[in-house]
């Protein structure tokens, strides 16, 4: 994200050094006259919750930290990483100045906390600020549904001299007139029509499944957050409210099921018929994915195995059955999915891709539409960057299957062409596009497209699923048994010959 002061370096492409490049410059700039400074290197993660904060807004944070910490001067490269469940960004300098002398490091832990305090401060008033208006979009008739929807995230409502105070944290984030909540209460009107649909809903799925359950598939599949209200030392719920997420409404319970009819549980013959229910509903859904199926099966009690069974958990009778077809649609269209996450430009990318995935033919075209998230990198830049990384560790004599292992790459054959697959990045390179040099692949698990065939090979693929890694190991298991029966064979038949 970025990469600043480095020197002669900066006469080049910014984005563009080697890992060597780098390494020699920081070491250069670390030694002085008495040799390298002990400890020099400046290295610090900043992360945000989840994915609430995107590249620009975490290599803005990271700026201003690297300023307030005392490293503006000194060269510092920023990376952004979205690999975890956190986004995060790796701050790297040296903790020597350009004077040969250490930089002051004296309370750094109580200095960074201090910074980052303030900055979630800064940020809590906008974020806080953001919530309070979507909170206005909804049509809610009482103060107490206004604050059910703010409470929700974590922010306290109080009301105090004609305002509402909004508290995230320490202190007071936000201030508005009462009006604006009373004003929208007296507009309230009642949507009578999404009150049929919710019953429908409820009395639809609720007989099937737990209160839990039932309150975690509502918000799951249709963005319906039911909420309930236990008096203090009580388990039993007194009431509960229904945020409708999807269509900005706020419901008291009793307006769409009775709490008595909500808290029931589940008997056998209410989750057989819902079940069966969902699987009528979902049958005629040619984009299902097989995983899609199978959790939303789950959600109502049933487990479902690759053989189209269906079963009540815990129950070894099978209650329903898939037909086979079914099943293969379903878990090609996973398949399918899971390949149209590569940032495919060639035709012969999506070959390699469309044979691992075990895709058909007419529908290789389809993996030039691809996810929103591989438009946001350039596929030349991304080829650079790998073909830097690439022959930099092999020239510090990284073995090739340690390579893979640590960045996660997979190779693959096809007609006589070795493929680089990223995936981490969702990208594919030929091999010889990346390096000049000859790599040995007896040290990875090599996947040889040209020896796939077979009525084995094509039952077994036409019936698997998951994500690439997951499809590419089947694959690999495959052509390593193939292989094993071929060795099998031929001493079978050089005996036959002795």
């Amino acid at each position: 994200m970025a990469a600043e002061n480095l020197g002669i370096l900066d006469s080049n492409d910014k984005t563009r050094h080697s890992i060597a490049e780098l390494e020699q410059f920081f070491k250069a700039w670390s030694t002085n006259d008495k040799g390298i400074i002990d400890k020099p290197q400046f290295h610090v993660a900043i992360s945000c919750k989840g994915k609430e904060m995107g590249a620009l807004e975490l290599k803005t944070i990271a700026e201003k930290y690297i300023e307030k910490m005392g490293y503006k001067e000194n060269p510092y490269l920023i990376y952004y990483h979205s690999d975890t469940a956190n986004n995060h960004v790796h701050i790297l300098s040296s903790r020597v100045n350009a004077q040969g002398q250490k930089i002051n490091d004296s309370f750094e832990r109580r200095r960074s906390q201090a910074f980052i305090k303030e900055e979630l401060g800064r940020n809590s008033k906008q974020q806080v600020g953001e919530q309070v208006t979507e909170a206005l979009t909804y049509n809610f008739s009482t103060e107490a549904q206004f604050k059910v929807i703010l409470e929700g995230k974590g922010i306290a409502v109080n009301q105090k001299d004609g305002y509402y105070q909004f508290v995230k944290g320490a202190g007071i984030d936000l201030k508005i007139g009462k009006d604006l909540v009373d004003n929208k209460i007296k507009d309230y009107q009642q949507p009578d029509e999404r009150i049929k649909q919710l019953k429908a809903l409820f009395i639809k799925y609720k007989p099937a499944l737990a209160p839990d359950k039932f309150a975690e598939f509502m918000q799951n599949k249709f963005g319906v957050e039911v909420l309930f209200h236990t008096a203090k030392g009580k388990d039993t719920p007194y009431g509960y409210t229904i945020l409708d997420h999807a269509k900005k409404q706020v419901f008291k319970g009793s307006q769409i099921m009775k709490l008595p009819e909500l808290l029931a549980l589940a008997t056998k013959a209410d989750m057989l018929k819902s079940g069966a229910d969902l699987i009528t509903t979902l049958a005629d859904n040619d984009q299902l994915r097989y995983r899609d199926f199978k959790s939303q099966l789950s959600k109502l009690g049933f487990d479902l195995n690759a053989a189209g069974q269906v079963k009540l958990a815990e129950e070894n009778k099978t209650s329903f059955t898939i037909d086979k077809d079914r099943i293969r649609q379903l878990m090609y269209n996973d398949r399918l999915y899971e390949a149209k996450k590569f940032n495919i430009t060639t035709p012969d990318q999506a070959e390699v891709i469309g044979k691992v995935m075990f895709l058909n033919r007419k529908d290789l075209p389809l993996l030039f539409t691809n996810n929103p998230e591989s438009k946001k990198v350039s596929p030349e830049q991304e080829k650079i960057i790998t073909s830097d990384k690439l022959n930099s560790l092999l020239a510090i004599g990284k073995d090739l299957g340690d390579i893979a292992k640590e960045n996660n790459y997979a190779f693959a054959k096809k007609n006589n062409e070795i493929y680089l697959i990223d995936q981490k990045k969702n990208m594919l390179y030929k091999v010889s596009e990346l390096t000049e040099r000859t790599l040995e692949y007896g040290q990875v698990k090599l996947i040889d497209l040209d020896r796939i065939s077979g009525p084995s090979f094509i039952k077994d693929m036409d019936n698997s699923s998951g994500t690439f890694a997951e499809v590419s190991g089947l694959l690999l298991d495959i052509l390593e048994a193939s292989a094993n029966e071929n060795k099998q064979e031929d001493k079978k038949k050089k005996r036959r010959m002795e």
